[in-house]
């Protein structure tokens, strides 16, 4: 059986360590030749793209939490202003194996996704041309007028050239990005744009990275790692940097969002939302797979 992960799978990878025992179980399977991994050349692009940011944001994020618990010592009694410092020295102690923890997990990546057995697919004039053309007829994941997709339809269209040349295995594409491919009806299933297409390829569709990983490497993994894979946000020093499509709802009250310009955060262009109940800011940043 073929696999192919989207970015955004590759990237919760690094955000969310629940899933690291799903990447081990991939890396192992593929090592014992259970499971083909295929990853076009535009989801290195991305990956390469979004991998250090995600990293030093996961990193500074401890360091925010850590300075804001220690501005909280003065709200507390003596006895909680101790037992706060206690705790903050144990976070000071293990910061570094929290960092190690991470540069393990982009190690493990890394491994797993340029294996000397992955296929990789070079992004050719005739995916671009192809991509193009699902911009012109505003098909998915054409759908959102002021979104570039143009990287989701190259990762599609290199898929769909590939199979087209060995259909008779199927290929799992593996997504959480469910606004772009999935049904609106069903996000379980394929939008209508892609099933043509995906079934003369013969390309089965998931947005569920770890039911179709303990499928496919016949290896149990418990349902608490299973959920993890999501779309997700990081919340620095109050600004959430949500990496998601879009966000209909703020990310802490569920309060209507006004659009409040561009903001570089974290080295991230992206447009700047702001709750019109709480003020929460939230930053999303451009170009998110």
């Amino acid at each position: 059986m073929k696999i192919c992960l989207d970015t955004c799978v590759w990237l919760n990878f690094l955000q969310n360590e629940k899933t690291s025992p799903v990447l081990l179980i991939l890396k192992k399977a593929i090592d014992t030749y259970n499971l083909l991994l295929i990853v076009p050349e535009q989801v290195y692009v991305e990956v390469d793209r979004h991998k250090d940011n995600i990293l030093k944001s996961k990193k500074d994020a401890i360091r925010t939490y850590r300075s804001h618990a220690s501005e909280l010592k003065s709200l507390l009694s003596p006895e909680s202003a101790v037992t706060l410092t206690d705790i903050l020295k144990e976070v000071d102690n293990n910061s570094d194996k929290y960092d190690l923890s991470l540069d393990k997990t982009y190690n493990l990546l890394q491994q797993t996704i340029y294996h000397p057995q992955t296929i990789r697919l070079e992004t050719t004039n005739h995916s671009k041309v192809k991509a193009a053309d699902r911009g012109l007829k505003k098909v998915r994941p054409f759908h959102k007028g002021a979104k570039n997709s143009m990287a989701d339809a190259v990762i599609i269209e290199s898929l769909l050239a590939y199979q087209a040349k060995a259909p008779s295995i199927s290929l799992y594409f593996v997504t959480v990005n469910s606004d772009d491919f999935s049904d609106a009806k069903n996000k379980l299933e394929a939008h209508p744009d892609f099933n043509e297409d995906f079934e003369k390829a013969n390309i089965k569709y998931s947005i569920l990275p770890g039911d179709v990983i303990e499928e496919l490497a016949n290896t149990p993994i418990p349902d608490d790692v299973k959920k993890s894979f999501k779309r997700f946000y990081f919340d620095l020093g109050g600004i959430l940097q949500a990496w998601m499509d879009e966000v209909t709802e703020c990310l802490k009250c569920g309060g209507e969002l006004a659009f409040n310009g561009h903001l570089i955060l974290k080295g991230c262009s992206g447009e700047i939302y702001v709750c019109k109940q709480c003020g929460t800011t939230h930053h999303l940043p451009d170009d998110m797979t």
